[in-house]
């Protein structure tokens, strides 16, 4: 994890079960200090993978 002032960015691999397997999400987060504690940003391409195309 890289810190600087009240942004962050996390280095993360996530083990992803399908029915076809297991595998491997490697990938950057970012986040944000605010008044009540840090929080995670979701990039515009994980809300697609989980909300579909706008």
């Amino acid at each position: 994890m890289e810190v600087q002032g009240d942004e962050a960015t996390i280095e993360r691999v996530l083990t992803v079960n399908q029915p076809d397997g297991e595998f491997l999400d490697r990938g950057t987060t970012r986040a944000v200090l605010e008044t009540d504690g840090w929080k995670l940003v979701m990039s515009d391409e994980a809300y697609e993978f989980y909300e579909g195309p706008a």
